[in-house]
């Protein structure tokens, strides 16, 4: 959908299937990180982690610093 890199991926087992978070670098190089639940389409890893990161909810800075400490170290690097 935008503009923006997928840098990395985390991937959590729950009840209702896998939850990722994913981390990704917008157009004017910044971070932003999203959760979401990926559907269950049989796409692959990669194909899900593109639809949470157009669709899914978007994680505040210490959210995602929680998962993704050695990318997010300066809260001035990050979009809310």
């Amino acid at each position: 959908m935008a503009n923006r890199e997928i840098v990395m991926t985390e991937w959590k087992s729950g009840t209702y299937g896998c939850i990722g978070i994913v981390l990704v670098k917008t157009s004017v190089g910044k971070f932003r990180a999203y959760i979401g639940i990926a559907p269950n389409t049989g796409g692959g890893p990669d194909e899900d982690a593109e639809n949470i990161a157009d669709w899914g909810s978007k994680l505040n800075f210490r959210e995602a610093q929680a998962f993704f400490p050695l990318y997010l170290k300066e809260k001035e690097d990050y979009v809310s």
